[in-house]
Formats: structure tokens, sequence, C-alpha cells
């Protein structure tokens, strides 16, 4: 939806702490959703070096090669 639609500057903060808060979610398609949308929306400098840690070390490998594109 980013790539169609400009975001509003204004709502990028909000955006990205929901993309974060579902980072945490046991869902892993919604945790590579959320990443994905903190790339396309270069909010990648928001994540902590702990979270991408700990999603690198998954056993999931889509998850591994996403959380390396946030890098």
């Amino acid at each position: 939806i980013s790539a169609q639609n400009a975001i509003p500057p204004e709502k990028l903060d909000s955006l990205a702490e929901l993309c974060i808060q579902c980072l945490s979610s046991q869902d892993p398609m919604l945790v590579v959703a959320s990443l994905r949308c903190l790339i396309s929306t270069s909010q990648c400098k928001k994540l902590s070096v702990d979270t991408l840690k700990s999603i690198i070390q998954s056993k999931n490998r889509t998850l591994q090669l996403v959380s390396y594109m946030a890098i």
C-alpha cells in the first residue's frame, strides 16, 4: 500500500510504532508484513538491534531474509 499511495509524513511515526508492536506477534507472516512495511517506509532505523537479532535467530527462513533487508 505504501508503494502505491504516499503516506502522509505525520502518520509515519504512528505506522512505524504499530509495525514495531506487531514484531512480537507469534504469527510469522504478520512479522514479515511489519518488517516489509518498515522497509518500504524507510523506518527501519526505529528497530532495535535486539529485535533484529531475535528475528534473525528465528528458524523461519523468510523472517531471517526480511530482517537482513531491514539492516
